[in-house]
């Protein structure tokens, strides 16, 4: 018995002179200068900030159709969503697409691979990024009609430096007014 416990307090002792490290994913950044391995406590060294993306988006339109069942589900569906690269200097790489409403949840039918799968803007070119996703395009449910419907797009330049677009529809005047079916938002 007091072996066991002689045993079971030395792990528990070897457990605690170990400082605990936490995984590093593979997308982290190393700092750029060595720590030295004499130190006995280093200062955290910040990520060097990344560069901006040589891309310049902007939103050349943002349409959604609502669509609505008998059991109130109403589901808000991108039909156009226009973005323009302006700077010329390079192109812009899709990694993700969201659609949101407020108190609702994302969905759709497809994974993420496939939504963003060749969808590319050509440096000084434009693309519709749902036109031929067909039944991929992500959507938004709510269990009630909300007032807007938001997207986050998430690009690439050429040199793999990322950025964000955010843009949102106002659809308080789309309504179905209780029944089923679909309506153009705008």
């Amino acid at each position: 018995m007091s072996r066991s416990l002689l045993l079971v307090t030395l792990i528990a002792l070897a457990g605690c002179t170990y400082p605990r490290t936490s995984p590093v994913s593979p997308s982290a950044s190393l700092p750029s200068t060595p720590v030295s391995s004499s130190s006995t406590s280093a200062a955290p060294v910040a990520p060097a900030a990344q560069e901006p993306p040589a891309f310049a988006l902007s939103i050349a339109s943002f349409k959604v159709q609502l669509y609505g069942s008998s059991s109130s589900d109403f589901e808000y569906w991108p039909v156009s969503l226009q973005i323009v690269e302006t700077s010329g200097a390079s192109s812009a790489t899709l990694k993700g697409l969201a659609i949101d409403v407020a108190g609702g949840y994302r969905d759709g039918y497809c994974s993420q691979a496939d939504v963003v799968k060749g969808q590319v803007i050509p440096a000084g070119g434009s693309r519709d990024l749902v036109a031929n996703l067909g039944y991929c395009v992500p959507y938004a449910d709510s269990k009630s009609e909300v007032s807007t419907v938001t997207f986050t797009a998430v690009f690439a330049d050429d040199q793999g430096r990322t950025a964000k677009v955010e843009g949102s529809a106002n659809v308080a005047g789309c309504t179905l007014a209780g029944r089923a079916g679909q309506v153009s938002c705008q």
